[in-house]
């Protein structure tokens, strides 16, 4: 198996869409046998899945995803683990240990330090959105009441 980490220096690449090199690494097993660092040629989001397909990766491990680039991965039956951050070779190592899935934080050496827990998967739909949407925003929610706490909540007369 080939899994396709797109890279931010040496770090999973926070967007999918804008990463020009991949770290390739063949999963043979509980090891990686094998790694290869490979550079992406920019253009249409179909030539650079093409591109991906062409390399055999057969898994994707990536930071954010465009809707597009999720919907031909998964047209190409390409599994994407997303919402990844961490460095690049210790998202492999968390891979190799079954622990890696979407949303997680990676530290050094490959354990898994935590999750993204603002983020909730939507049945039906290959991204996330935010748990409770409506909070914090306009009148409600939790960032608006710590606010008028702090100003003993009268318009304009906190101080």
């Amino acid at each position: 198996m080939i899994i396709a980490i797109p890279l931010f220096d040496r770090r999973v690449a926070p967007r999918f869409d804008c990463a020009r090199r991949f770290l390739l690494a063949e999963i043979e097993g509980p090891e990686s046998r094998k790694r290869q660092w490979v550079t992406i040629e920019a253009g249409p989001v179909q030539k650079r899945i093409q591109q991906l397909k062409d390399l055999k990766v057969e898994t994707v491990i990536c930071g954010g995803i465009d809707t597009e680039s999720a919907r031909l991965l998964h047209l190409s039956n390409i599994p994407i683990i997303d919402w990844v951050a961490g460095e690049a070779e210790d998202a492999v190592q968390c891979f190799l240990r079954r622990e890696l899935e979407s949303g997680t934080m990676v530290d050094r050496g490959g354990h898994c330090c935590g999750r993204w827990a603002f983020r909730e998967r939507v049945p039906g739909f290959g991204g996330w959105i935010p748990v409770n949407a409506g909070e914090g925003h306009g009148q409600g929610g939790p960032i608006a009441a710590g606010r008028q706490g702090r100003r003993g909540g009268r318009r304009g007369k906190g101080r």
